[in-house]
């Protein structure tokens, strides 16, 4: 006498709840190690909400290193436009500095040395 040994599980007529098919996944893998062949529809809904949520992570990944992206070049260009607005008055200042503070180092010197020693 044969006898007909029905799946371990249900074949997937509608789209499953994710906490289901989360399950269900599980339960595929281990009945695909008893019966190898057994509920293809379940082997295909598997893999459709594994891919669904590897191109849902890929997405929220992409958003983000894209508004990363726009955020630095953002900041790159006004930094950019900053050094180029400020170069001739600061590069100007930026120069005249040292000089000053080297002269008015030297006006102290002399006036202090000048100070003590008076002839």
């Amino acid at each position: 006498m044969l006898r007909i040994i029905p799946p371990l599980t249900p074949v997937l007529t509608d789209v499953p709840s994710q906490p289901t098919l989360i399950h269900l996944c599980h339960c595929q893998r281990m009945t695909k190690k008893l019966y190898p062949d057994s509920n293809f529809s379940l082997q295909q809904a598997c893999h459709k909400f594994v891919m669904t949520r590897v191109q849902a992570c890929h997405k929220f990944v992409m958003t983000r290193v894209q508004a990363c992206h726009k955020f630095v070049m953002t900041r790159v260009q006004a930094c950019s436009k900053l050094t180029k607005a400020s170069k001739s008055p600061w590069n100007e200042l930026a120069a005249s500095l040292p000089q000053a503070c080297r002269e008015n180092s030297l006006q102290i010197i002399a006036k202090t040395e000048y100070e003590h020693n008076p002839g």
